[in-house]
């Protein structure tokens, strides 16, 4: 098998040795993020380190042989016109359904393209022709099974319900400790203004009503809040946000009689934080 490929250099990785060719029957490699095989990969090996190296013009030849191997996976240009025809759209108006230009629509069906549509935008297609063929559908479990005809398994771990409730952001405040006992009767001051009282930590969302007092406790190395404002939710994951940018997260965090342990063996203290970002859980 005559080479395309032209090694035979120094190897920049370890300096020492040179760079020769293989020809490996299987080699595993991704394509655009996909998993994929190249039968008969022409690949630069350094026969000192090992260190592998590519050419443009080899890996140019893999990108071919993945788009002709899952050709079949992407709808062709008739069934994109179908669809078309189906909605009783104009290329223009189809266009601007699937979010793309009429340019890239003209060139997806055309007999004789050199390149299909891109990944997504061939999953919009087929979710609108399933959508019309069979009304509602389910789009995780046609997403999953369009992945794996790539060769990609995925599991879906996440709740359903899990973004039902939108997090909340609080942030972090001094104020004189009096304002406790206010109730939010007056507006919020800030400690400067109260001669004599040492100030302490808030929470408050963002139209500025107290969520609870944020303090660290020295003794478990831990950082606690105590509600001032019950809350509808008894669990949740917690992102606590640094004045230097820095960021530590706790997950299902729980509520117990309005008492809070945000973080645990931290180092950071009440002084330290932003703001915090509340992520509801269900129970």
């Amino acid at each position: 098998m005559q080479s395309i490929v032209a090694f035979g250099y120094p190897c920049q990785e370890c300096g020492k040795g040179t760079v020769v060719e293989q020809v490996i029957p299987g080699y595993p490699t991704k394509i655009r993020g996909y998993p994929f095989v190249i039968k008969d990969a022409r690949v630069g090996v350094c026969d000192r380190c090992g260190a592998e190296h590519f050419a443009v013009q080899e890996t140019g030849r893999w990108e071919q042989l993945f788009d002709a191997e899952h050709a079949k996976h992407y709808m062709q240009p008739e069934e994109i016109r179908a669809l078309q025809h189906a909605l009783s759209l104009t290329m223009e108006q189809l266009a601007f359904l699937l979010g793309c230009t009429r340019q890239s629509l003209h060139n997806w069906v055309r007999p004789d393209r050199s390149k299909a549509q891109s990944r997504m935008a061939d999953l919009l297609m087929k979710l609108v022709r399933e959508s019309l063929v069979n009304g509602k559908i389910d789009v995780l479990p046609f997403l999953i099974q369009e992945a794996r005809q790539f060769g990609i398994e995925i599991e879906l771990r996440a709740s359903r319900n899990a973004l039902a409730k939108s997090p909340i952001i609080l942030r972090a405040r001094k104020v004189s400790p009096g304002i406790l006992d206010t109730r939010l009767a007056e507006p919020l001051q800030l400690a400067a203004d109260t001669a004599g009282e040492e100030p302490i930590t808030i929470l408050e969302s963002e139209r500025g009503d107290l969520v609870g007092k944020l303090s660290y406790d020295f003794m478990t190395a831990s950082l606690e809040l105590e509600l001032k404002t019950a809350l509808d939710f008894d669990r949740f994951d917690v992102e606590v946000r640094f004045k230097d940018g820095q960021v530590e997260r706790a997950e299902s965090v729980e509520i117990r009689h309005q008492q809070v342990r945000l973080l645990a063996e931290t180092k950071r203290t009440d002084e330290d934080v932003s703001e915090a970002v509340f992520i509801p859980l269900d129970k």
